[in-house]
C-alpha cells in the first residue's frame, strides 16, 4: 500500500503535526514537505494565470498514486498554512482534481487522515469557540470536492499546554 505523507508545519523541531503524521503514515510513506517547497506560491501564481508548470502534474501524480494520504495541517491564524493552501490550489488546477470535471470523484474512497493541530482550544466555552476554520475547509475539499474517506485527528491547546 502506497501512503503519501504531507507536512505543512513551519516548525521542524518540536512540531506536533510532523510527529503525528510520521506516526500515522509509517516509515515507508512517500514524504512531501510543503514548507521546504519555496516555489509553491510562484507555481500557484503562474497556474492561476493560465501557465501551469510541471509541478502541477508532479504533485497531482503523487496524490493520484497514493492508496492512503496523511496530511499534517497545523492551524495558523485560525486557518491552514499558506503552503498547504498553495498545494491544494495546484492540485485543483490538474484536470484529475478540477471540480469542473471531477466533483467528488478524484479521491473516491481513498482514506485521508487530516492531522489538525492548533495552539488554541476552539471548543465550547473557549473565547475563540468556532474560530478554527481549518477543519471545515479541509473537510469541504477532501470529502465534498475530492470524495475522500476522511478521518480527523485533532490536537488542540499545544501552546496553552506548553505555558
Amino acid at each position: 500500500m502506497s501512503v503519501l505523507r504531507v507536512d505543512s508545519s513551519i516548525r521542524y523541531e518540536g512540531s506536533v503535526s510532523r510527529e503525528l503524521t510520521a506516526k500515522f503514515a509509517g516509515d515507508d510513506a512517500v514524504h512531501r514537505d510543503l514548507t521546504a517547497m519555496h516555489e509553491l506560491n510562484e507555481a500557484w501564481r503562474r497556474a492561476a494565470l493560465g501557465e501551469p508548470g510541471p509541478l502541477v502534474r508532479e504533485l497531482a501524480d503523487e496524490v493520484a498514486a497514493a492508496d492512503a494520504i496523511v496530511i499534517g495541517a497545523p492551524v495558523y491564524d485560525f486557518g491552514i498554512s499558506a503552503a498547504l493552501k498553495s498545494w491544494l490550489n495546484l492540485l485543483i488546477v490538474d484536470p484529475r482534481f478540477n471540480p469542473r470535471s471531477t466533483w467528488g470523484t478524484a479521491l473516491a474512497s481513498v482514506p485521508v487522515t487530516l492531522v489538525v493541530v492548533s495552539g488554541w482550544r476552539y471548543g465550547p466555552g473557549s473565547p475563540v469557540e468556532g474560530w478554527n476554520h481549518a477543519i471545515p475547509y479541509l473537510r469541504r475539499i477532501f470529502e465534498d470536492l475530492f470524495g475522500a474517506d476522511v478521518t480527523l485527528e485533532v490536537v488542540e491547546g499545544t501552546v496553552q499546554n506548553a505555558a
